[in-house]
């Protein structure tokens, strides 16, 4: 069975910002979502999580975007801050089948976004991540969960994506194009001339032809 998996949060530095909302869905079912501002404190946010997170056996899978690197590792460091980490805790985050598609794709600094957009997946909300923690501070908490639920949403669409590109042999050209046209769009900041900017975004979206197969396929 599978998951997919997203928090949103007030920063980037777990020992500066705490988590607003911690999202985990199961395949074909609905988003279950923690919100900060429902729940007595932070730690309770994430006790509740976990407990959750602790029903999931170790051999289903959870999908999430950039979430070994930031999303777990921060649930982590603010169990920490709060005094509320322990053996049990680390155990359930640390033993469960995470598959990180940011580090799948590359690892190579591409957002979510940009693969949305080479996949030709769009987005609903103009609620943005950078968004979330203004609006927290204006208790405008309905913006802050269409954003979350989205984002779920989203990486559950990418993995689709994802499947359908590995059964037409094409995900490891677009990796290596993807990279290419980051390299590219860089360079193209440096001229004065508008139009190799914008050739070098439109090309983002000729990405999917003729293109081999990637060696690790996607569960």
């Amino acid at each position: 069975m599978n998951y997919y998996f997203d928090i949103e949060t007030t920063g980037l530095n777990p020992f500066e910002h705490k988590i607003l909302t911690i999202q985990l869905m199961k395949e074909g079912s609905q988003i279950a979502i923690w919100k900060l501002w429902e729940e007595e404190d932070e730690a309770n946010l994430i006790a509740k999580f976990i407990y959750s997170l602790k029903q999931i056996s170790k051999f289903d899978t959870i999908y999430g975007y950039n979430c070994l690197k930031f999303d777990v590792p921060f649930i982590m460091s603010r169990l920490a801050c709060k005094q509320s980490m322990n053996c049990e805790k680390f155990q359930v985050l640390y033993n469960r089948d995470w598959k990180d598609l940011y580090q799948y794709l590359g690892c190579n600094y591409v957002s979510l976004d940009k693969w949305l957009r080479v996949f030709g997946i769009e987005r609903g909300c103009s609620v943005t991540g950078a968004d979330v923690p203004h609006l927290y501070r204006q208790r405008k908490f309905a913006g802050i969960e269409e954003h979350a639920r989205e984002d779920v949403d989203l990486c559950q669409e990418l993995v689709k994506k994802l499947r359908e590109t590995r059964e037409s042999r094409t995900l490891e050209r677009v990796t290596e194009m993807t990279a290419f046209a980051l390299t590219l769009e860089k360079e193209a900041e440096k001229m004065p001339d508008s139009v190799s900017r914008r050739l070098c975004i439109f090309y983002e979206g000729r990405f999917l032809k003729d293109s081999p197969a990637c060696e690790q396929p996607l569960t």
